[in-house]
């Protein structure tokens, strides 16, 4: 959409700002791409991965750092292959957060957006669609401090959760301190070690509502009808 470069000016100047001290991604010189072969072990042993449709190759000079699987199933997963890159990267972005920051005592959604989320909520409810509202965080260096983090998350509970409870939709949340910067290879997506830790997290708190959404999709059967 158009107007989706403006809405996230902020974010692209700061993945700007990152990629031009260290760029994210760069060809390799032609000794050092790795074979398809060499990706499918890697994928295999680090993710586990199966029914991959397409990778790309992200380097760090002529370095090999991440590999990133498309799966026929439309997910995505990024395979750290040099950690140690990624973890710079949040590390200057961190500082440059710390350095810019002003402690507010309340977080200030821009009203669009939370006009926007409101009315979905009310949309989805109004077609009875069975919906699970599911809160994630940034990685953890995104918050220039802990009282930053304690603000976005107040607001969580006082706004957006509370826009839930108020039309009765079940919300969820997944235990964010026990992940760190070492799960995401930038400021919100999770690699492949943050997605397996997630997915251990989140599928508990999903399950009950899935079990009972399948059981309204395919009611028992009826005894009396010789089913």
């Amino acid at each position: 959409p158009v107007l989706w470069a403006f809405g996230y000016r902020d974010r692209i100047m700061e993945e700007i700002d990152v990629r031009l001290v260290q760029p994210l991604f760069a060809h390799a010189s032609e000794t050092s791409v790795p074979s398809a072969m060499d990706v499918a072990r890697i994928l295999e042993e680090h993710a586990n991965s199966t029914e991959i449709a397409g990778t790309e190759l992200y380097y760090d000079g002529e370095d090999l750092a991440s590999v990133a699987a498309y799966k026929s199933n439309g997910a995505y997963l990024r395979v750290e292959t040099k950690p140690e890159y990624y973890r710079a990267l949040q590390h200057k972005t961190a500082e440059k957060l710390a350095a810019q920051s002003k402690l507010d005592k309340e977080f200030r959604a821009d009203p669009r957006y939370l006009t926007l989320f409101q009315k979905s909520l009310d949309v989805l409810q109004q077609h009875g669609v069975q919906v699970v509202l599911n809160e994630i965080e940034e990685a953890p260096h995104h918050y220039p401090s802990s009282e930053a983090q304690a603000v976005a998350r107040a607001f969580m509970r006082d706004v957006v959760q509370a826009e839930a409870a108020r039309r009765g939709i079940p919300h969820i949340r997944a235990d964010f301190d026990l992940l760190s910067d070492a799960h995401y290879f930038d400021y919100n997506h999770l690699n492949n070690v943050g997605v397996a830790a997630y997915t251990k997290m989140i599928a508990p708190l999903l399950k009950p509502y899935v079990d009972a959404a399948r059981q309204i999709a395919v009611p028992a059967a009826d005894p009396a009808a010789g089913g």
